[in-house]
């Protein structure tokens, strides 16, 4: 390496050390500064840490199921938040598999329409229309649970038109 490009550098580090110098005039207002910086991250760090992010537990909930959830929900130390708009509990994000493990219970009765559950409770001796439009029932209680699933769907009402399998018109 040349003496001369040895001096330049030299230069170059003098003048970077005259610019801070500069900035900070004394040693007190680099370590303000510095300390000032190093709280504002680690404060940064800490928000982060403690923010909930919360995720949908039920959707379209009936007020008259609200009330068991909350008591579960309550009981186990798990925060919530309630859209009353839109009727939708919301969990933290860390704790979203407990709290449908312990509302799992209630997850059968969270929407009060019923499907095939209908028939499972057919008495016996029911005349085959009777079967027919439990059938049918059932059919829309499951199309209503599944479209209601999904995103941006509050309220669903089906109604079926099945036709007769007759050879007569």
């Amino acid at each position: 390496m040349n003496i001369k490009n040895i001096y330049d550098l030299n230069s170059i580090n003098q003048k970077i050390f005259e610019k801070i110098n500069f900035l900070f005039k004394n040693q007190s207002q680099l370590f303000i500064t510095t300390l000032a910086f190093f709280l504002s991250i680690l404060l940064l760090f800490f928000i982060w840490i403690f923010k909930h992010d919360y995720r949908l537990l039920y959707k379209n909930v009936f007020y008259s199921k609200i009330n068991d959830i909350v008591s579960i929900l309550d009981e186990q130390s798990i925060p919530y938040q309630f859209n009353a708009q839109q009727k939708d509990l919301f969990v933290p994000n860390h704790q979203l598999i407990k709290a449908i493990a312990f509302t799992y219970s209630l997850n059968q009765d969270i929407d009060e329409t019923k499907g095939f559950e209908l028939l499972d409770n057919e008495k016996f001796g029911l005349s085959s229309f009777h079967e027919y439009i439990n059938y049918q029932r059932a059919l829309a209680g499951e199309l209503k649970k599944t479209i209601q699933s999904l995103n941006h769907i509050k309220r669903v009402k089906i109604h079926l038109s099945i036709p007769d399998n007759t050879f007569f018109f």
